[in-house]
C-alpha cells in the first residue's frame, strides 16, 4: 500500500509480552471466551453480578459481572 497506512499500522502489530507458548489454561480462557461471544451473539446469555441493577467495579475500574 502506497497510501501510508501500512506504517501507521507497524506499530500495532509488536508481539505482546508473555511465555513463547500459550499453556493449556490459554485455550480454556480461548474456548471459554469463544463460547461466550456465541451465547452473547445469539441471545442467550445470562449476565449475573448486578445489585440493585448496578454492576459493582473493582479497584481498576472494570466492570464485576458474570456472563454464563
Amino acid at each position: 500500500m502506497g497510501d501510508g497506512r501500512s506504517a501507521s499500522l507497524s506499530g500495532c502489530l509488536r508481539p505482546l509480552a508473555g511465555p513463547p507458548h500459550p499453556a493449556l489454561d490459554d485455550l480454556l480462557d480461548a474456548a471459554a471466551a469463544a463460547w461466550t461471544a456465541r451465547r452473547i451473539a445469539a441471545g442467550q446469555a445470562v449476565r449475573l453480578g448486578a445489585v440493585d441493577g448496578c454492576i459493582g467495579a473493582d479497584t481498576a475500574g472494570c466492570p464485576l459481572t458474570i456472563v454464563v
